[in-house]
């Protein structure tokens, strides 16, 4: 396993729009505006006395995970979010909800405050009892979450709130979080993952008329421990599985014994190998069983 730490880019920042009307002022399409230089992202609803108004503010948070190699298996992520200023006066205690950014654009645009509205699925969650205003907020992300994050190029999360996302309106402020404020508070990332092992499918040996045995090597286990086996059959389909091989890491040699084979009949097979991070496949290889002994033919030529 590895583990990869990225930080906020240059440019988060969070769109806020308001109005009298709460409905208006969340279902717009545009923000006001995009705040990308106040060092902070702000997430919530609140609700101003004067002038009397209703305020959202959505932050997108983009994150290079360019560094991740394509293929990688993400086992963990976690958003930590460094706080510094939460209340609410609803009823119930509002909670920050991790959503997808990826259709955001490049560089925060009022349009993406639309494009924020239809992202509701959570990556992770943490309701604001449990938001530390005096220190860092480490948000685990879920299956979902995960696979938000883009291998080759840029993960960019968003954070919502329950009452925003439910549309959900409160007397007071229904709920108002506040990250990423001062130099050197920027969020960040952890990713912990496994590459995709590497395996070679070796030579058959001890063929025979009706059984061989198959080879391979795990010439790499991606960080983590494999289970190999073998696939075969008489097409590259192959269509039968040996079992599973557990516990096998980088170097290792496997092989299995298969039996009741057809006699002078051509068979295809290949090593496979699997992790955390999913399933490697050898190049393919082939063997031809052998033929019969012929009895005759051998006679005839001992008569020679």
């Amino acid at each position: 396993m590895a583990e990869l730490v990225v930080y906020a880019e240059l440019g988060d920042g969070y769109l806020t729009k308001s109005n009298l009307v709460f409905a208006t002022s969340h279902d717009a399409l545009n923000a006001d505006s995009v705040d990308v230089a106040s060092d902070e992202a702000a997430v919530g609803i609140s609700k101003a006395i004067i002038p009397p108004q209703w305020s959202f503010l959505r932050p997108v948070l983009p994150f290079d995970t360019s560094p991740l190699p394509p293929g990688v298996g993400i086992l963990a992520a976690v958003l930590s979010l460094r706080g510094w200023a939460s209340s609410y006066m609803a009823l119930d205690p509002p909670i920050l909800i991790v959503v997808d950014g990826s259709d955001c654009a490049a560089a925060l645009v009022v349009a993406d405050y639309g494009v924020l509205l239809g992202k509701i699925v959570s990556g992770g969650s943490i309701a604001i009892p449990d938001f530390n205003t005096a220190g860092w907020n480490h948000i685990t992300l879920n299956a979902i979450g995960r696979g938000w994050t883009n291998p080759g190029g840029i993960t960019k999360l968003a954070l919502r709130t329950d009452f925003d996302i439910d549309s959900h309106a409160e007397s007071g402020n229904a709920g108002f979080f506040t990250a990423d404020k001062g130099v050197g508070f920027k969020p960040y990332l952890t990713i912990t993952y496994s590459l995709l092992p590497t395996v070679t499918t070796n030579p058959a040996t001890l063929v025979s008329r009706v059984g061989a045995k198959l080879n391979g090597v795990l010439n790499s286990d991606g960080g983590d421990a494999c289970d190999v086996r073998f696939q075969w059959g008489e097409t590259i389909a192959y269509g039968n599985d040996t079992a599973w091989q557990s516990g096998k890491n980088t170097g290792a040699i496997f092989e299995q014994a298969i039996g009741g084979l057809v006699l002078n009949t051509t068979y295809h097979f290949r090593a496979q190998a699997r992790n955390t991070g999913g399933t490697a496949n050898g190049a393919d290889r082939s063997f031809t069983t052998t033929q019969p002994f012929n009895r005759a033919h051998a006679l005839s030529r001992e008569e020679m």
